[in-house]
């Protein structure tokens, strides 16, 4: 199907079975016996329509009276709606790198989320493929959920609930109990089947020397693992955020624990490098694998669109800007605006904060001198304490938005909010939002590990407040501060210097190189050890 920029290619048909066995690669030539080449002409062949973005065609190789050709490698990534800002960044701009993406992600085929729309300047192919029985399993989950809730609430059971002050009791931030039993190695399990196959065909068509997996959900790092060894070619991986350490996700079964390690263990096994977005992460790694070499580990931050600078610097912010005289003069017209954009889920819980601002409202008479504004999904469980806090004036909830919209969101707010909860490995992550931040210019409060990566670049660019997100005292006097306007904040242009080395350009550069070399040593013999 056709899109604004490029087409989609989506596999909506049944798919039939390759032989890896028949399958050659590295030489510039693949074949698989008894698969057929799609027909793209009528689209009534096995796959929908296909049409590369650009102007050089599929499986182009250098030759000697055709130079220069950009390296065709296999993107796999889950999410490449128009928030996912990492594989929106980086896609693009690889074709710079003499790289050209064919990126396998997840279609919207069951209505459950924005679809795949190739950004602009994207010169590759889109191979959607959609997740099966998605809709019925969430609705499986849930029945599940509801009936484990009111089974513990007959019991009197209170394990597993985290009380929180003004708020009641809430579900703990752990997976739930048949997912975990269940879904292996995620929710998005289902999905991995289709995703091989079409990679597979993807590699084939596209003669692809190199399999780029950037997780999460870990279900992508599984289907590059498998592409990878089923057509013997490198493997790079990108963890944005840790599998089994991750600090969002709390295990109740060891065995599934030991299950994902080991998965975990044998993808790394096979990769040639490791990408991850921090360097606290990258040692994580090294420290739970300690064979892995170090050279094979580098660390690629998340990064943002050079363009937003300009962009913040031209905006025309239609909110009264009265708080830039004082944000807590009682004259003013209405209170401030506390923005968060992005999902609330796992243990990234907005319980503390809200403790906060019902102090902050009491200390007013009642009168909310802040309002926190949610823009994004916000998962069941705290949909109830926000409802409350809706109800009490001192939080609005506007659901998910457009990337566009989101920007105009963060430009109208008074301050950012940047949300990370404390926990094993939280001090390494580094949320993608946090650049658009810094290059918007709004004074951020970040609820973040005092020692952590993310609170490190607020300071170092004096673009806010650190609070930590367990202290409900500290959240509270970092907003008594934004609120008197006693925060020095750096200019847009004392921070372009240091945020030049974190725009999408430079990083793609950084991950070009990689895959070049990477690609450069395709062959079709498998790494040494791998089982």
């Amino acid at each position: 199907m056709p899109g604004p920029e490029g087409w989609i290619f989506r596999i909506d048909a049944p798919l039939r079975l390759f032989h890896p066995r028949r399958m050659v690669s590295g030489s510039g030539v693949s074949r698989v016996a008894g698969v057929s080449p799609p027909r793209t002409s009528s689209g009534i062949g096995v796959c929908g329509h296909e049409q590369d973005a650009s102007p050089a065609g599929p499986g182009v190789f250098p030759t000697p009276d055709r130079p220069v050709a950009p390296i065709p490698f296999l993107y796999v990534a889950y999410f490449f709606h128009d928030r996912a800002m990492r594989p929106r960044g980086l896609a693009p701009r690889l074709a710079t790198e003499g790289l050209r993406p064919i990126l396998l992600c997840a279609s919207n085929s069951e209505g459950t989320g924005p679809p795949p729309v190739p950004p602009a300047g994207f010169a590759g192919v889109l191979v959607a493929v959609p997740e099966p029985l998605r809709n019925t399993l969430r609705s499986l989950g849930r029945t599940v959920r509801s009936l484990g809730s009111t089974f513990r609430r007959g019991l009197g059971a209170t394990r597993d609930r985290e009380p929180v002050a003004g708020l009641g009791q809430q579900d703990a931030p752990t997976q739930d109990v048949v997912e975990e039993l269940l879904a292996v190695p995620d929710r998005h399990a289902l999905w991995i089947p289709g995703a091989v196959v079409a990679g597979l065909r993807a590699v084939r068509r596209h003669r692809c020397r190199v399999i780029f997996a950037s997780g999460g959900p870990p279900s992508v790092l599984v289907v590059g693992w498998l592409v990878a060894r089923l057509t013997r070619l490198p493997l790079v991986c990108e963890f944005r955020d840790l599998w089994v350490d991750n600090p969002f996700v709390a295990y109740r079964f060891g065995s599934r624990r030991r299950l994902d390690r080991s998965l975990e263990r044998r993808i790394l096994r096979r990769a040639r490098h490791v990408v991850t977005v921090t360097e606290p992460m990258a040692e994580q790694l090294r420290e739970t694998h300690p064979g892995l070499s170090p050279g094979r580990i580098h660390v690629i931050p998340n990064g943002f669109d050079p363009g937003l600078l300009e962009r913040s610097a031209g905006y025309d912010r239609p909110r009264d800007d009265a708080a830039k005289a004082g944000v807590g003069d009682k004259g003013r017209s209405r209170p401030a605006c506390l923005t968060y954009t992005g999902e609330l889920y796992g243990r990234r819980s907005p319980y503390r904060l809200l403790e906060a601002l019902t102090r902050l409202r009491r200390e007013h008479g009642g009168t909310p001198p802040v309002i926190l504004r949610l823009v994004g999904r916000i998962d069941e469980r705290f949909r109830a304490a926000v409802a409350r806090a809706s109800e009490d004036g001192i939080a609005e909830a506007s659901g998910t938005c457009t990337a566009e919209r989101s920007f105009a969101e963060m430009m109208e707010a008074d301050f950012l909010l940047l949300l990370i909860e404390q926990g094993a490995g939280a001090r390494g992550v580094m949320t993608s939002k946090i650049f658009p931040y810094l290059a918007i210019g709004r004074p951020i409060l970040a609820t973040v590990p005092p020692d952590g990566v993310a609170g490190a670049l607020v300071r170092e660019l004096r673009a806010g407040l650190v609070a930590d997100p367990d202290d409900v005292e500290a959240i509270v006097s970092a907003l008594r501060r934004l609120l008197a306007g006693d925060v020095p904040l750096s200019t847009l242009e004392e921070r372009a210097e240091r945020l030049r080395s974190f725009s999408w350009p430079a990083l793609a550069a950084r991950l070009g190189h990689l895959l070049r070399e990477a690609a450069g040593e395709s062959g079709p013999t498998a790494r040494a050890g791998e089982p």
